[in-house]
């Protein structure tokens, strides 16, 4: 009994979402097509996993090579799920690259399979699967488990790949919005990052697990259950984030359209320095950070420029992104508040000084002043 449930149990969870995320199919969104074939082959490696447990010898070997296949495309798949979360260009062959390694090692698997013979793949399956009999390898036998080596090899770097590229992605496009957008909430996919951190510690532990041997967690009912109950938590926390999930990518098309604007200079500056100290007037005369959705082409059209003068001043001529820039002001602003009236309501001080939410608030006094909104004014006393 404990074994049907801890064997079942991470395929269920994916089950469950990939329902859930078909109920709400939508054409338009790639991201959450994209993550609903994900949670598809990750109940198909699961369904395969509840086979092995519950030795449904019958299945063998065909659960075997779609088991290799589906281990070995989670992660490149999760990777096209953040591609389509940070860029809104169509999804190209390149994008999939990383399934190729993936679709010829289970191809050989499935292959090698279908030249054993009948009493081959029945000593293999026992001998090198379960390690419940000790034979002697013939050459197709051999071949058989050099494959499943290799794709030991490869679930390992596809965790250090897409663990790499996963991170670079987001954390690029993290800087690409704080360059056009004061307001970075629900736009820098924070969520997600951690999550794939997350899962990708998850995935080392079934990668050292893997390097044990499966056969190791058959017939012990409670190791089985630690790897079933952390990936089945992990999976739930991360189907349940990108179901909630607002996809970016109406964010990212209003970056293009930003970056095609093509505004001509009402005055061309004689240098950064002037455009310099005339973005630092317009912020401190008419105090336009106080606006919680401000944008950097909002700037451009008050100095009757484009944004990309705007962004070389900033980005580039400062040193800090437009988030940032703007956040400065927004925390000076709030400690003039603080100052003024110390038993103010902070949600008051942090609405009034331009921020969208409490959270956000905190989070940039904490990254301007080194310290929380309460110990900074207890300081200034």
């Amino acid at each position: 009994m404990i074994n049907s449930v801890f064997s079942t149990m991470p395929m269920f969870v994916c089950g469950f979402w990939s329902v859930l995320f078909l109920l709400q199919f939508d054409k338009k969104n790639t991201p959450k097509i994209v993550f609903t074939v994900f949670l598809t082959v990750a109940t198909v490696l699961y369904f395969c996993h509840s086979l092995y447990f519950n030795s449904c010898f019958s299945f063998l070997p065909l659960s075997d090579t779609l088991y290799e296949m589906a281990s070995l495309s989670v992660y490149p798949l999760f990777l096209v799920y953040i591609r389509t979360l940070t860029d809104v260009k169509p999804l190209a062959l390149k994008d999939f690259a990383l399934l190729l390694p993936t679709l010829l090692v289970s191809l050989a698997v499935g292959v090698v399979y279908l030249l054993m013979s009948g009493p081959e793949r029945k000593d293999f399956v026992m001998a090198c699967l379960y390690h419940q009999t000790e034979t002697p390898f013939t050459n197709m036998m051999l071949v058989q488990r050099a494959l499943h080596g290799v794709a030991k090899i490869l679930f390992a770097l596809q965790i250090v790949a897409v663990l790499g590229l996963g991170l670079k992605r987001l954390e690029a496009h993290k800087r690409r919005i704080e360059s056009y957008f004061s307001n970075t909430q629900k736009l820098d996919l924070l969520p997600v990052k951690r999550l794939l951190v997350l899962f990708a510690l998850i995935s080392l532990m079934s990668f050292v697990a893997n390097l044990l041997g499966r056969h190791r967690f058959f017939n012990a009912d409670f190791m089985l259950a630690i790897p079933s109950t952390l990936f089945s938590v992990a999976l739930y926390a991360l189907a349940y984030v990108c179901f909630c999930q607002d996809h970016s990518a109406s964010s990212l098309m209003e970056i293009d359209s930003i970056a095609d604007e093509k505004h001509e200079l009402d005055y061309y500056p004689l240098n950064s320095d002037d455009l310099k100290d005339l973005i630092v007037k317009k912020m401190e005369e008419d105090q336009i950070y106080l606006q919680p959705n401000l944008k950097i082409t909002d700037l451009a059209a008050l100095l009757g420029t484009n944004r990309n003068y705007l962004y070389n001043a900033i980005n580039i001529g400062m040193g800090i992104s437009f988030s940032e820039f703007v956040n400065r002001y927004r925390v000076g602003h709030a400690q003039r508040l603080l100052i003024e009236n110390p038993t103010a309501n902070i949600v008051e001080i942090a609405t009034k000084s331009g921020f969208s939410s409490e959270v956000t608030f905190y989070r940039n006094f904490k990254a301007v002043t080194g310290t929380t909104p309460y110990k900074w004014l207890k300081s200034q006393k």
